[in-house]
């Protein structure tokens, strides 16, 4: 599976980029990847995109060596369940440890996110969403909407973990998967900004399901480009993508 991702700033956004994306193979078997959105509604909303990939990046980083040291961590026996939930427990928990650490107030905490496991071996993925998004499976694309009043992580984050991710989380599971993407909603934007272009072509499926320039790295952002240049496309607010083909 080749990964590709994408981050594009929206024409509603010209100072900062409220979106973030971040995605590492942590061991032959398994791949892990989030895609971040930050409230614009929130104080510094591009603040806690950003926080939450950094500190996805630092476990991600860290996670083969804690699996080294804990034999309860052997990857190659974990289940994909397992696994995620790992990941999540540490990514609850360090957002905890930097909202205090920081003095930070839940306005600057309030962002979605996405997070992605994925098992190279049995072509398994399993998707937690905490908030809304897109996600897009083999031919099927499905959109996660909560009706402008996201569920953030940064209310819950008083309760436990376990509490988080029962009661204010949505997971996916699928099997046999060979083309997969998370995307924050931004790609829901994608707007005509030349009223003499004609709308043709349906910006989610062609960069979440169409294979055009997949042989190059940067298909993503070919894909981006070939929609303002064609078709006068382009998102209005901010879009992280991250896909596996």
């Amino acid at each position: 599976m080749q990964v590709y991702s994408t981050l594009q700033l929206g024409e509603f956004h010209p100072v900062f980029c409220e979106d973030f994306l971040y995605s590492k193979q942590i061991h032959q078997d398994w791949l892990v990847a989030g895609v971040m959105d930050g409230c614009s509604s929130g104080k510094d909303s591009h603040f806690a995109a950003t926080l939450f990939g950094k500190i996805l990046k630092k476990i991600l980083q860290e996670f083969p060596y804690l699996a080294l040291k804990n034999a309860k961590l052997e990857l190659e026996q974990l289940s994909i369940q397992q696994l995620s939930h790992q990941v999540l427990c540490q990514f609850f928990s360090l957002i905890q440890t930097e909202k205090n650490n920081l003095f930070l107030e839940i306005e600057e905490l309030v962002a979605t996110c996405l997070i992605l496991v994925y098992h190279y071996p049995t072509q398994k993925a399993l998707i937690t969403v905490s908030g809304d998004g897109v996600v897009a499976i083999n031919d099927q694309i499905i959109v996660i909407e909560q009706n402008d009043k996201p569920d953030y992580l940064a209310y819950h984050l008083h309760k436990t973990f376990d509490q988080w991710l029962t009661n204010h989380t949505t997971q996916y599971s699928f099997e046999q998967v060979t083309n997969l993407a998370i995307s924050t909603d931004g790609i829901l934007s994608f707007a005509k900004n030349n009223t003499e272009t004609v709308y043709e072509i349906d910006p989610i499926r062609y960069l979440m399901l169409d294979t055009d320039f997949s042989q190059q790295d940067n298909m993503l952002d070919r894909k981006c480009l070939y929609l303002e240049q064609e078709y006068g496309l382009k998102p209005n607010d901010d879009v992280a993508i991250i896909r596996l083909f």
